[in-house]
């Protein structure tokens, strides 16, 4: 029902307009559509308001407010834990595409990754740490 009044709103605007319909991957670089994605966010965050049944709330909602409630949960504690001063400049917050990346890597590669952020690995200052 709501795709075909779109359809017909549509098609009633191009009946004394131009219209073109453009496929934007992800809002990026457009404002108008970066301030919809903005909005529409700030809308699905908001209560609900008006007649049942209604529509669900998005994954990206779900995503969003889990990946916001683990990064406020591990990073504040991990900010304020003394120490580990060498894993606390490499390691940043979650990110997918470095997640992704390490992931990928065979296990060689990704022992060397860990212990190169961990600080236990035959870095200098971590020898000197161990008087070797």
């Amino acid at each position: 029902m709501l795709v075909e009044n779109c359809r017909q709103f549509l098609n009633t605007l191009a009946f004394t307009n131009r219209v073109i319909l453009r496929w934007v991957p992800g809002h990026k670089g457009i404002i108008g559509n970066e301030k919809a994605d903005e909005l529409a966010k700030t809308g699905a965050l908001q209560k609900q308001i008006g007649p049942e049944p209604v529509c669900g709330k998005p994954k990206s909602l779900a995503q969003l407010t889990l990946q916001t409630y683990c990064n406020y949960h591990t990073l504040i504690p991990w900010r304020q834990v003394p120490g580990m001063n060498h894993s606390r400049v490499l390691i940043r917050p979650f990110n997918k595409r470095a997640a992704s990346e390490a992931l990928a890597l065979n296990r060689k590669n990704l022992c060397i990754l860990v212990q190169a952020f961990t600080g236990h690995c035959g870095l200098n200052r971590h020898m000197f740490n161990l008087k070797l």
